[in-house]
């Protein structure tokens, strides 16, 4: 072998060795996969999912539009007073704040893309048309579908989302999870 195809090789094993390493910094722990899989196995989420998905369809549109007013108005109004309120809800709050800083976002979407329950309000209430529910509603894995660093600098932030099934295994909705890789100073 040449010098020059020996020089190539070692640029380019230390460029994907590079490239892996900054892969698999950025991949989210197993801890994070283990609280989505839990998350979408408990009969609470998986009953309050199904209890919207039994509800008539409402218009999305509309659900939104008071949404995004109550939450450009300060947070609160009817709907997500309601949605805040609800047992599932108050529970996620519970979950993000016994996981040591990690959960900085729970969400749980109906099969239609309605958010069911959040561990704090949202800055939107159809999750239909966004990239988390599209790919876990039609897929039945988990699937990190944004990953990144925060704007400060300090942990990574991936956002985990994986589809809900009923006790026959039919999708019925998603969870999305936010979490933070490092010790809780993500924001």
């Amino acid at each position: 072998m040449n010098r020059r195809a020996l020089k190539t090789g070692v640029v380019l094993v230390f460029l994907c060795g590079a490239a892996f390493v900054f892969w698999a910094t950025t991949q989210p722990e197993e801890a994070a996969y283990d609280a989505l899989d839990q998350l979408v196995a408990r009969p609470d989420v998986i009953a309050a999912v199904s209890n919207a998905n039994a509800e008539p369809a409402h218009d999305l549109k509309v659900g939104d539009t008071h949404w995004r007013m109550e939450i450009a108005s300060g947070g609160s109004g009817p709907l997500i007073d309601n949605l805040m309120a609800t047992a599932l809800s108050r529970q996620l709050v519970l979950d993000r704040l016994s996981s040591d800083g990690h959960i900085k976002q729970i969400m749980v979407m109906d099969r239609r893309g309605a958010l069911v329950a959040a561990d704090r309000p949202t800055h939107d209430y159809n999750q239909s048309d966004e990239p988390k529910w599209i790919r876990t509603v039609g897929n039945n894995r988990r699937e990190a579908v944004f990953e990144g660093r925060d704007k400060s600098g300090h942990g990574a932030i991936n956002q985990l989302s994986q589809s809900i099934t009923d006790g026959q295994g039919k999708i019925i909705g998603a969870v999305t999870l936010r979490w933070c890789q490092s010790d809780g100073r993500c924001p």
